[in-house]
């Protein structure tokens, strides 16, 4: 999946997001710390859907956050 010549190779589908913030904070440095993972080889895009993933992996961590936010009442 990562060869390609262009990191919108194979992207068709846009998702734009609306955040706080503490989440734009929050993203630009979860960005950074998986940059120096890849020693600086890993573009933004491909950052922001692996972390996008992970929380789909992780439900249990947005109900959470969900909550915080008063989604329950």
């Amino acid at each position: 999946m990562v060869g390609r010549e262009k990191v919108k190779d194979d992207r068709e589908d846009v998702h734009q997001l609306f955040v706080y913030d503490d989440t734009d904070t929050k993203e630009e440095e979860a960005r950074y710390d998986l940059k120096q993972r890849f020693d600086d080889k890993l573009y933004k895009l491909d950052a922001r859907e692996a972390i996008y993933l992970a929380g789909m992996q992780n439900l249990d961590d947005a109900e959470e956050i969900l909550r915080e936010w008063g989604q329950d009442f």
